[in-house]
């Protein structure tokens, strides 16, 4: 019999998973710095190059993280009231210092701070907070498709996405390159939705999977990027 591995150590070992996507993201915008040759500096090189994988972690466990919190009060209303006291504040006094700093003028320093700059014109300063909020409006409604359609829930919204990706991307190329950091990632999120309930649920998997699923990724992301 094969030894199972249980989904809701994912939950058990969600700081650490936070800590790590952090650093990630830290090396992958260590644009500018050498990190040496060697097998150390090769290494490292790696992972600033693959260092954005960070962003998707956090969209995993924050996505995981929203499913308990909803499974536990679906109360729309204090969901989001949570939401936004949890990510306008520290957006706000940050951006505005930032904005400010620089010196936009009062057109786009007003755009910048309302999030919408991101798919108006490009701007990527805070692109994250533009999708995360976008994706916590959403989310009471993907929360009730995966929960009551389950798998096929999944498959459809996945489905609804990559297809509105395509026809963006052929239609509207423009506006597609202006928000394809963002809206690539949506899969992700919608995925770490459905994951959330497998955690939830306790719900486990073999132990040999998890080595498979480190093998495809340590091969897929060789293949992509590779040391140079």
């Amino acid at each position: 019999m094969s030894k199972k591995w249980s989904l809701y150590n994912i939950s058990l070992a969600r700081g650490v998973l936070m800590g790590i996507s952090a650093l990630l993201i830290a090396f992958f915008h260590c644009y500018s710095y050498k990190f040496g040759s060697g097998l150390l500096g090769d290494i490292f090189l790696y992972m600033r190059k693959t260092g954005n994988i960070g962003v998707d972690i956090f969209l995993i466990l924050s996505a995981i993280g929203l499913y308990f919190s909803f499974s536990k009060d679906d109360n729309i209303k204090k969901f989001y009231k949570k939401r936004v006291i949890r990510i306008l504040p520290s957006f706000l006094i940050v951006g505005a210092i930032y904005y400010l700093y620089r010196g936009v003028n009062v057109k786009d320093f007003i755009n910048n701070m309302l999030l919408i700059s991101f798919y108006i014109n490009g701007n990527r300063d805070f692109w994250y907070f533009s999708l995360i909020i976008v994706l916590y409006l959403l989310y009471p409604i993907l929360h009730k498709i995966i929960d009551k359609y389950d798998i096929w829930g999944l498959l459809s919204l996945l489905f609804i996405t990559v297809l509105g990706t395509i026809l963006l991307y052929n239609f509207d190329y423009t506006l597609y390159q202006r928000i394809e950091i963002a809206l690539t990632r949506v899969p992700i999120f919608i995925i770490g939705i459905y994951l959330g309930k497998s955690v939830l649920n306790k719900e486990e998997i073999p132990v040999y999977s998890m080595f498979i699923f480190l093998v495809i990724f340590i091969i897929s992301n060789l293949l992509l990027f590779g040391f140079h």
